[in-house]
């Protein structure tokens, strides 16, 4: 824990460095108007942040709309079940379709992407189910040999569905069920006995490499796995409100839900005051005081009655030290004022425990309580290296 000793070794350090000499530093109207400046700077630099904070909600809350009216279009669709093709053991397929795009654009809606798919201009009986980035893709869920021998009929059917840069989707269970199996030797697929599917797997691996020698591609290069397993679209006529395809749909609307507050959490933590944004408040404060000590220093000399040409070292010597003094002294005022309009009580306790800032913190707001002491007109701080040591200093 950070105590008394470490700001008395601060302030040691700083009057030993001539940080602060034996010579008193007048608090003059030129350095309100630096610190006046250096405010402004600053309220500038949080409104900017504040307006971007707005502007992301309020972009994020059409997010969450587009969202959600793509999940709610996908229930809809579930209970016309009079215009769902098929006969009641078969509407999944058509179910399955509709989920898939819907859950796929409610995907990149709620971060703010545009919606990759779409059922627009693809008429229902088309070799193509909808329509991902413009390319054409054909959904197909059935049980029979883990949706592969549906496949082979759709292909033989519309031999150049594939060179017309189309793709296939599976259920996902069946499709990482047809991985694992394309990834055994021969010799362990065959040892696989029947009861435990092994016919099946041997059948559906062959037709894959029918497929493959048929089409030229790559079964992982056309065939991809849907987001949604096989029992996860599957249609109750009689219980729509029950049915698996229904509670996939309300499981999918608490993700999307988790998924925005992910998002407005995101846009929060962007919108907190950051040590970058700090640093560059006390770099330009301390230039701009930079640059008024030095003008007020030049023309100080100047009006003794010096030209510019007669100034010696010395007079120099002064007026950079003025300068010096004036930079450090705006890097103080800049920062100190975006700290101190920045950070509430819990924020102060998490920035300065933070181990990359701790230790900037605790010396910025050392180092400002010193700048507290400004006063407008004559009235003048100084403080001596005996003082210093001391630990006390002298207001006049």
């Amino acid at each position: 824990m950070y105590n008394i000793n470490i700001i008395r070794h601060l302030i040691r350090f700083m009057s030993e460095h001539s940080m602060f000499n034996e010579k008193e530093i007048y608090m003059d109207s030129m350095y309100s108007v630096s610190a006046q400046g250096a405010g402004a700077m600053v309220g500038h630099f949080n409104q900017m942040r504040m307006d971007e904070f707005i502007r992301k909600i309020n972009y994020q809350d059409i997010n969450l709309d587009h969202a959600m009216n793509e999940i709610n279009e996908a229930r809809k669709f579930i209970k016309k079940q009079s215009e769902i093709l098929g006969c009641d053991r078969t509407k999944f397929g058509e179910v399955a379709e509709h989920l898939e795009v819907a859950f796929k654009n409610a995907d990149e809606l709620i971060v703010g992407n545009p919606a990759p798919a779409t059922f627009n201009d693809v008429g229902r009986t088309a070799p193509e189910d909808f329509l991902v980035n413009g390319m054409p893709v054909q959904s197909k869920f059935v049980q029979y040999h883990k949706s592969m021998d549906a496949i082979m009929t759709h292909i033989t059917r519309y031999p150049d569905f594939l060179k017309n840069n189309g793709s296939y989707i599976i259920p996902k269970d069946h499709y990482e069920q047809i991985i694992d199996w394309l990834k055994m030797s021969p010799e362990d697929l065959s040892k696989i006995p029947n009861a435990d599917g092994g016919r099946t797997a041997r059948a559906v691996v062959e037709q894959i490499r029918k497929f493959e020698e048929q089409t030229d591609v790559k079964f992982e290069d056309a065939v991809k796995a849907s987001q949604l397993n096989f029992a996860d679209v599957q249609f109750n006529p009689v219980d729509v409100e029950g049915s698996p395809a229904n509670k996939t749909v309300d499981k999918k609307e608490q993700e999307i839900r988790e998924a925005d507050n992910a998002q407005r959490e995101k846009i929060k933590e962007q919108a907190k005051p950051t040590l970058k944004e700090g640093a560059e408040a006390a770099a330009i404060a301390a230039a701009f005081d930079g640059v008024i000590s030095f003008a007020t220093s030049l023309i100080g000399a100047l009006k003794t009655g010096k030209k510019l040409n007669e100034l010696n070292s010395d007079d120099w010597k002064k007026i950079l030290e003025s300068t010096g003094i004036g930079v450090v002294r705006g890097g103080v005022t800049g920062g100190g004022i975006y700290a101190l309009t920045n950070m509430n009580t819990h924020t102060t306790l998490d920035f300065m425990y933070n181990s990359e800032s701790h230790f900037l913190c605790l010396v910025l707001f050392c180092i400002c309580s010193i700048s507290f002491f400004n006063r407008n007109g004559n009235h003048r701080y100084s403080v001596s290296a005996s003082q210093t040591r001391k630990g006390r200093g002298q207001l006049r």
